[in-house]
Parts: C-alpha cells; structure tokens; sequence
C-alpha cells in the first residue's frame, strides 16, 4: 500500500501511540469508500506489526437492502482475509431523532464488541471532507468555540479507544487508493438525499460557494484551542476533585471561585456529564447559571444534567439526581450489565429469593444491615447521595451496597451472605480527567 493515504495513516497512527506488541485492531466498516480504504490501510499496518484487524459493521435495518449490503462487505473481507462481524440494530426504530439514535446505538455495539474481542482501539473512517463539512454545518448553527473544533481524532468509550486516523485525507485521495487496489464499495443513497443537512452542505462545498481547505484549516485552529483548554481542566480537576468509586464528586469551591471562566465552566460540565452517565456537557447557558451558583452563592443546591449540585461553604458536591434514575431491576444469577449508564453490574451466584437492585433512597433497610459497617458508612453519606446509590435488596429489605464494599466486612453472620455474589463498579461513559478532544495529525 502506497501514496498519500498510506503516508498519512502512518503518521497519524504514530500519533496514536503507544500500541500493544501486536495491535488487534476494530475498524468500522459500512462499505462506502471512506471505511473500505481504512479497512485496507489498517490490515496492512497491523499485519507489518504481526497484528490483525477485525471489521465490524453494523446493519441498522432502517433501509431495505441494508442486510445485502453487509454481506457484500463480508464478501470483500473474507477474500482479503480480514476477520468480519455483522452485528444489528434489534428492537424498535425511533421516529423522531433517528440519525442521533442511530448513532448512539453504532456506539453501543462496537464497544459490546471491543469488550467481548478485547480490542482496545477502534478506526473510523471519517475523512478531511467530513472535517469541512461539520465544521460549516456548525458554524451554521452558531455553535460555541469548541464545536466549531469539528471532529475529535481520539474518543474514549467504555472499553475501547475510537480513533480518526484519517482526519487529514481526502476522500478523491482515498478513492484513487481503491481504485489502484481493484476495490469496489457501496455508495449509501442517503448521501444524496437533500432532506439531510449533510448533503446540502456537501454539495455547496462541491460547487465552490466554500473552501474545503479553508473550512478545514480554521476547524483545525479551533482544535488546538481547544486541546489547549481541554489539558488545563485536566490539570484544575486534578488537582481540585475527588471521584468517590460509590460515583459522586467533590470540588473544592474556592479554587473554583478563583479558576479562569472557561476552565471552571469545562471542570463543572465535565464533572456533570461523568457523574450523571452522559458523554456531552450540559449546555452553555443553563451551565453557566450553575456555575455562578456555585461560585458565588451562599450554601444552596441545584440540579442540571440528571444530577444534584449540593454547594457549600468549601465544597461543592454533585451526585446523581434520584428522580431521573430507572426503576428496579430483578437480579438473577450471573447478569452484567449496565445500570443507570454508569454503573457497572455482575451477579454471580445469588441466594434463593427475590433480589432487586435499586436506589437506596427508595428501598428499606434491614435490621441486620441496619448493624452493619455499610449501614453506619451509608449514614455518614449526604441525603442525596445516599438516596441515588444503587443497593441490593430482599425480602426482608436492603441486604448489600457493593459500592460501598471497601468498608464492609460482613453484614452480621448471614447465611445467605456467603453466596451472595453481586459485584459493582462505578463506570462512567465519560471518564473525568481525560482530555475530551485531540487534533488529527495533518499531514
């Protein structure tokens, strides 16, 4: 693999680094141009580094064919050798919000798949041209400094790393590539339909009312402004905030009086974003009537983003907000899953019984936990946070809080405690003291 895509993939994939010994990398493949160029420029360098690649696509279902579409990229795939999965999107097809949903579910299943192969990167395939193209459709909708930044080239999911090491190619360049390969690929008719925002704004870039490298040069500008901003929140919250592993946050608040604006409006949204289970900050306006609450008010509390900001004279503490938690849920032998969208879950053996789990705040609890280490340290807790953790509970009422279990011995003598086996981890989808954006390497 030679010429200007396979210079600029390198480069970027240095930028990347580290990477294990012998990188097992995910690519995102629909079968348009853009993907199936990535796909053979990661197979080729993962292979010079005795690695592998595995390609994943997802079928929405949300056009007819999209199911033939996915074989022919499994075609493709199984004669270059490349290992392939075809994972769907199951369930019932929003109306409203469906390229949004879409998305997030995109999301969802290449992580559940990163985790299941243990694959810790995963590519994309978004091009120079999609750099331009978001740019302008958010300067359209007068998006604030940091959206006019255009797309991160480093994202962190639960499980995996998404990368974009193609930030900086073209898509003529990447067709040309195929082109040379004898490579085919899917053109998506949703890419031509006018009723998308996208397509008009591609065709307005194609008929030269905007400049692509303009547009992507200033998005670059953007992006180091805001990988500049992003590092210094790093640093503030570092130093200034405490992540309880029960998940919710402490922030100094005279610190956070003292701060720049944009670097305390960066360390609050990101720290509601992280403790309410959200990948995006709240937004600007209702952020920043927060902030000055929190920075300025006497002792109060206030919610935004699904959480509780309790401020006090030296700290301010946020938790999640017990009125936007889910329901119970019935906990039955060896189930992981997600609660919450933050909060980790593994059942292993569980006792004979009805087993809930469930928000502290709405459940009772037991007189034999109401002796236990993790009924005093539950007490010792603010209300709110006391009223949004998640718990075990039984019949005879709260029986266990695994968040908790760095300060439990045993609840009393319990015999059904010896095969309890209910595991939590507080698992944010956005961690809070790792930058959120990162610039392409540009070649």
């Amino acid at each position: 693999m030679s010429g200007i895509p396979n210079i600029a993939f390198d480069a970027a994939m240095a930028a990347f680094a580290p990477f294990e010994a012998r990188p097992h990398l995910a690519v995102a493949v629909s079968g348009g141009s853009d993907s199936m160029a990535l796909v053979l420029l990661a197979h080729a360098w993962a292979k010079a580094r005795g690695g592998q690649v595995t390609a994943i696509t997802i079928d929405h279902g949300l056009r007819a064919g999209s199911d033939r579409e996915a074989a022919q990229v499994d075609t493709w795939m199984r004669a270059r050798g490349i290992d392939h999965e075809v994972l769907p999107w199951t369930g019932p097809k929003p109306a409203a919000g469906r390229q949004r949903r879409a998305r997030d579910a995109r999301y969802a299943l290449i992580d559940s798949c990163c985790q299941r192969r243990h694959i810790l990167h995963v590519l994309l395939g978004h091009t120079a041209d999609d750099q331009a193209e978001t740019h302008l459709m958010r300067l359209c909708h007068q998006s604030r400094p940091d959206g006019l930044a255009g797309m991160s080239a480093v994202r962190e999911l639960r499980h995996c790393r998404v990368l974009r090491p193609l930030l900086g190619v073209s898509r003529e360049d990447l067709r040309a590539m195929l082109h040379a390969h004898d490579q085919g690929w899917i053109d998506d008719p949703s890419n031509a339909d006018p009723r998308f925002e996208r397509t008009r704004v591609r065709r307005l870039i194609a008929k030269g009312s905007f400049s692509a490298n303009a547009l992507i040069a200033t998005a670059k500008d953007y992006g180091y402004m805001r990988t500049v901003a992003e590092g210094v929140a790093d640093q503030f919250l570092a130093h200034h905030a405490r992540l309880h592993p029960a998940g919710f946050l402490g922030l100094d608040r005279g610190p956070l009086a003292d701060a720049e604006w944009d670097t305390a409006t960066r360390a609050v949204g990101r720290a509601i974003a992280t403790i309410g289970g959200r990948w995006h900050l709240p937004g600007s306006q209702p952020l920043r009537r927060v902030l000055e609450l929190c920075r300025n008010a006497s002792p109060t509390s206030v919610t935004l983003g699904g959480c509780k900001l309790m401020v006090a004279a030296n700290e301010v503490t946020i938790c999640r907000e017990r009125r936007c938690l889910p329901n119970g849920i019935r906990l039955e032998s060896d189930m992981s899953f997600i609660w919450d969208n933050r909060i980790a879950v593994s059942a292993g053996r569980l006792p004979t019984g009805q087993w809930q789990l469930s928000a502290g705040g709405t459940q009772r609890w037991s007189d034999e936990a109401r002796r236990g280490d993790v009924y005093r340290c539950w007490r010792q807790l603010p209300a709110p946070v006391r009223e949004s953790m998640p718990v075990v509970a039984g019949p005879s009422g709260v029986f266990l809080a695994p968040l908790l279990a760095y300060k439990v011995g045993e609840i009393e003598k319990s015999a059904d405690f010896e095969v309890m086996d209910v595991q939590m981890a507080f698992s944010p989808r956005r961690p809070l003291s790792i930058a959120g954006f990162s610039i392409a390497n540009w070649v």
